[in-house]
C-alpha cells in the first residue's frame, strides 16, 4: 500500500505522459513520471534543426518547426511540406495551416489536397474541434474563414490584435499581442466579437493553451528582437571618445552644494537583478498566475495540470496547483532542441 501511495504521489508531482524531444539530432521519448532511459522514436532529416515541436491533442501527429520550414511526424515516418514557416495542425491531426509563397495554405495531411486561404490573412490557425473553419488576423481584426468557403468570412474581433494568434481548443477565445516593442501587451478576448480584451501579462508572447482552455501559457520578459543599440554600452574607440568628449567644465561650473547631516537611515541593500524573462501560466478567467522565473516555457500537460518548462539544456514539470507554484521537477537531462508533452 505505501507503494502505491508513494507511485500515486510521483505521478502527481510530475504529470502523466510521455515527454518528446531533440538530442543529438534524434527524436526521443521519455515518460514523464520516470527516470528510465528514453526510446528513439526517428532519426532526424539531416542538417535540420528543430526550433519547436507541436503535437495533436491525442499525440499522433507531431509538427516539427525546422525555422524557415515545416515537417510533420506520423507513424514514425516524416513528411515534407511547402511551408516557409511554421504550421500549425488542428487538433485531429487532419489538416495544416502554413504560410507559403502564395498565401495561407490549408492542408490535408492525409490525402495532400490543399486549399489556398483568401489574402489578407495572416497567422492562420483552426478553430476549436473544426476543420473547415479557420482563423486569422487582418487589418480589420480577427476573423473566420470558411475553408470550403473561402469568400464567406465573419468577424470575430476587431480589439487591435497585432500578433502572435492563439485561439482556445474550445475555440471560445483567443489570445494575441497588442501593441509593439516595450508597449507590447499579452491580451485574452472572447471570440464573439463583442468580448472586451483583458491583460495577461508582457512584454512577452504566448505561447499556447491548456488542453482544457482554462490557462494560457506566456513567456514574459523583453524579447531579443527588441533590444537596440542604444541599450548597449559603447565599446572601443568609440567609448574613448565618448569620455573624453565630457566637458571639463560641468563639474567646476555646478553650483555649490549645500551642507546638509547625513540621514541616519541606512540605504536598503541592492536587490539582485530579476531574471530576464519567466514562463507565467495565466488563468484565461479569474486572473491567477502563476510563474517559473528564469524558464523558458514550452508547453501544457495533456491533462492541464503541469507545464513543461526548460533551463539551459534540462526539461522541467511545474506544477500549476497550489498557492504559489512548487520549483519545477527536472524531467530529460542533454536537451539540446525542442520539446514536446503527449499523452
Amino acid at each position: 500500500a505505501l507503494l502505491v501511495v508513494v507511485a500515486l504521489a510521483r505521478t502527481a508531482e510530475a504529470g502523466v505522459g510521455r515527454i518528446i524531444f531533440v538530442r543529438g539530432g534524434t527524436l526521443l521519448a521519455q515518460p514523464a513520471d520516470s527516470t528510465s532511459a528514453p526510446t528513439t522514436l526517428t532519426a532526424l532529416p539531416e542538417g535540420i534543426r528543430v526550433s519547436g515541436l507541436e503535437a495533436t491533442r491525442d499525440g499522433k501527429l507531431i509538427v516539427a518547426d525546422l525555422g524557415n520550414a515545416s515537417a510533420w511526424l506520423v507513424g514514425g515516418k516524416w513528411h515534407k511540406t511547402d511551408c516557409i514557416g511554421r504550421a500549425r495542425t488542428s487538433k485531429t491531426g487532419e489538416c495544416l495551416a502554413c504560410p507559403t509563397r502564395e498565401g495561407y495554405v490549408v492542408v490535408s495531411t492525409t490525402s495532400g489536397v490543399s486549399r489556398t486561404m483568401p489574402p489578407p490573412l495572416r497567422e492562420v490557425g483552426f478553430l476549436g474541434d473544426s476543420i473547415v473553419d479557420v482563423i486569422g488576423l487582418t487589418d480589420q481584426g480577427v476573423i473566420a474563414v470558411e475553408i470550403e468557403r473561402p469568400g464567406g468570412r465573419h468577424l470575430l474581433a476587431n480589439h487591435g490584435a497585432r500578433s502572435h494568434l492563439l485561439a482556445a481548443p474550445d475555440g471560445v477565445r483567443a489570445v494575441a499581442v497588442f501593441g509593439e516593442g516595450n508597449a507590447s501587451r499579452i491580451n485574452v478576448f472572447a471570440l464573439d466579437g463583442k468580448g472586451i480584451p483583458r491583460r495577461l501579462g508582457g512584454p512577452g508572447v504566448p505561447i499556447g493553451w491548456s488542453w482544457d482552455a482554462q490557462w494560457v501559457l506566456i513567456q514574459e520578459g523583453i524579447l531579443p528582437r527588441e533590444e537596440t543599440p542604444e541599450d548597449e554600452e559603447p565599446e572601443g574607440d568609440e567609448g574613448a571618445l565618448n569620455a573624453a568628449a565630457a566637458p571639463a567644465t560641468f563639474l567646476f561650473g555646478a553650483p555649490p552644494r549645500r551642507w546638509r547631516p547625513k540621514s541616519k537611515k541606512k540605504a536598503p541593500p541592492p536587490e539582485p537583478p530579476a531574471p530576464r524573462t519567466q514562463a507565467c501560466a495565466v488563468r484565461a478567467v479569474g486572473g491567477e498566475t502563476k510563474c517559473w522565473r528564469g524558464f523558458d516555457a514550452l508547453g501544457f500537460s495533456p491533462d492541464s495540470t503541469h507545464v513543461l518548462l526548460r533551463k539551459d539544456n534540462v526539461l522541467y514539470s511545474g506544477r500549476i496547483a497550489g498557492v504559489r507554484p512548487a520549483p519545477p521537477r527536472p524531467l530529460v537531462e542533454n536537451v539540446d532542441g525542442a520539446a514536446v508533452w503527449v499523452p
